[in-house]
């Protein structure tokens, strides 16, 4: 399965999708609007990815493997929304992206999960020493 991506970098002349090749095993859990790992001009960076496609037209050892899948994800309608801002406004999917992703998507970071607990009938009846 190849993703067609949508890399976050700050540079203007990147335009259009880059196809990545998936991380084995990865394939189920990818959809568009994952969050990959990359190697993007040499250098580490995330993508957003825009479609999934069975095929590339870049030739198979051209053709570069995502180095991992991020925990955060965004819904299809808001990468569809970024791009359409990109055109918009005369800006870069990128830039539109990254003013729709939650903070810490880019570092791997997860949403904050808080555990909640409460006093039960029978614990409160143990605490005043009755059973």
């Amino acid at each position: 399965m190849i993703a067609r991506v949508l890399p976050l970098t700050r540079t203007r002349a990147v335009r259009g999708l880059w196809d990545y090749r998936l991380p084995a095993g990865q394939g189920e859990s990818v959809q568009v609007g994952s969050l990959l790992r990359i190697s993007f001009n040499g250098r580490p960076s995330v993508a957003v990815v825009a479609e999934l496609a069975p095929s590339s037209a870049v030739p198979d050892e051209r053709l570069v493997t995502a180095g991992s899948v991020l925990p955060a994800q965004l819904p299809a309608d808001l990468v569809e929304l970024a791009v359409w801002m990109a055109r918009e406004y005369c800006s870069t999917p990128a830039r539109a992206l990254s003013v729709i992703l939650p903070a810490g998507a880019e570092r791997g970071m997860r949403e904050k999960r808080v555990l909640v607990a409460s006093l039960t009938d029978s614990g409160r009846a143990a605490l005043a020493g009755g059973e």
